[in-house]
């Protein structure tokens, strides 16, 4: 029992040390700082960390100058992606004001895959991005109907529900389709007017909320791979193959058992096809260990007495610190519960 309690002083100083270690990324962009008219892909500070992709005829991606709020305009076929596979936990947030449908937010992606598509241009190497359509119906797919991209959790507001879509594998079509379930609008959302779509990711679970108010859980289980041909990857990704989509309260909505889901990060991505959307405050905010600092070079100095009434202050020093002080208190109660027992 004695020696049970010592250990366990022992593990939750150098938790406490350890905990303290962790340091959080946060990225924002509000786009106040930006003129009228400049395009997304000129905007150093989100292009630090998106890649901004338009393509298509005259596709537009400015800022715009509305009263006392600027914001992004985006119209025609693009995608936006972090360059970085971001690891949870972590949070994606972006305030939306739907001019149009068929706009798609995606978590829980890898790097899009490139497939051979017999039904685009006679039969090509296609990458499917996150605005390119599956292709699903027009090689043949039975079982849904052509979505977009090629894996994670797509998240649709629409003209009358929030669509939450998982991302699958399917034996037909160029293997890529989706699965869908359709929550309505928590009361009081109009989306003609800007609402925040926030994603919140564990590692076990993704909750999905609407102006703070929780509309989904996803959870997601069982990784492992399928047998399908890639165009350039070595390798096939592993899937968590199965995804749960929960309303708010937890009732089970939608089980999927052929999901592409990322199992271990996620690509954060904006996919628009041909559609009219404004966003404004986009952000993402993560936990990282810091990469240590390597131990200056030692030189020869002069032998001097060792200064023993100050210990380091710094992070290491209260680190090692914490531990030692724990670990003194932990040895001397050990030491007073045998001395109070002979």
């Amino acid at each position: 029992m004695r020696k049970k309690l010592f250990l366990n002083l022992v593990l939750i100083a150098l938790f406490i040390v350890i905990a303290s270690s962790a340091e959080t990324f946060e990225f924002k962009m509000d786009f106040e700082n930006e003129d009228a008219d400049t395009d997304a892909r000129s905007i150093l500070d989100l292009t630090d960390y998106f890649q901004v992709t338009l393509a298509g005829p005259s596709p537009v991606a400015v800022v715009v100058e509305d009263g006392d709020n600027k914001y992004l305009s985006l119209q025609g076929y693009m995608e936006f992606f972090t360059y970085d596979l971001i690891k949870p936990p972590y949070t994606f947030s972006v305030d939306v004001q739907l001019v149009d449908t068929d706009i798609a937010f995606f978590v829980r992606s890898y790097e899009p895959i490139t497939k051979f598509n017999p039904a685009y241009g006679g039969g090509k190497d296609n990458r499917i991005g996150y605005f390119e359509a599956d292709w699903y119906k027009e090689n043949g797919g039975q079982n849904c109907d052509t979505s977009q991209g090629s894996s994670g959790i797509m998240v649709m507001p629409r003209a009358d529900a929030l669509r939450v879509a998982i991302k699958t594998y399917e034996t037909d079509g160029i293997n890529i389709g989706h699965r869908f379930y359709d929550f309505p609008y928590p009361e009081g959302i109009d989306i003609s007017k800007f609402f925040n779509l926030k994603f919140v990711d564990d590692g076990e679970k993704v909750e999905i909320y609407l102006n703070n108010e929780k509309v989904s859980t996803i959870t997601m289980s069982d990784p492992g791979t399928y047998d399908e041909e890639l165009v350039f990857e070595e390798e096939n990704y592993t899937y968590f193959k199965t995804a749960i989509i929960h309303d708010a309260e937890g009732n089970e909505m939608l089980k999927v058992e052929n999901s592409r889901l990322n199992p271990e990060s996620s690509q954060l991505a904006i996919g628009i096809r041909n559609e009219a959307v404004n966003i404004d405050n986009l952000a993402f905010t993560y936990e990282f260990e810091p990469t240590p600092t390597p131990d200056p070079t030692p030189t020869t100095e002069p032998a001097t007495e060792p200064d023993t009434e100050n210990p380091p202050t710094g992070d290491d020093g209260f680190g090692f610190v914490t531990v030692l002080s724990f670990a003194t208190a932990a040895a001397v109660l050990y030491k007073k519960r045998k001395i109070l027992k002979i």
